[in-house]
């Protein structure tokens, strides 16, 4: 979070792509971190509009197997309000 809200600034927009903690019949207990809907809302619920939260699969290796599960998160920077 201090990272994303030191390299903007209110009017910018943030497009995150994320591994979905919702499980599935991909879901492996090791691999890159996750996160769920909840925490991505929380975690920018001050200073940052969701313009959308989207659940997707990433292209699988090989093409004949599921991808992982995945969010696509779209937020536009706002003033931070005291």
């Amino acid at each position: 979070m201090a990272a994303v809200r030191r390299l903007t600034r209110p009017g910018s927009r943030i497009l995150i792509l994320a591994g979905s903690a919702n499980k599935d019949s991909y879901w492996r207990p090791t691999g890159p971190p996750r996160v769920s809907e909840e925490d991505i809302r929380g975690d920018f619920a001050h200073g940052f509009k969701v313009v959308w939260l989207r659940e997707f699969r990433f292209d699988p290796t090989p093409p004949e197997t599921q991808g992982a599960l995945a969010w696509s998160v779209l937020l536009d920077r706002v003033a931070d309000q005291d």
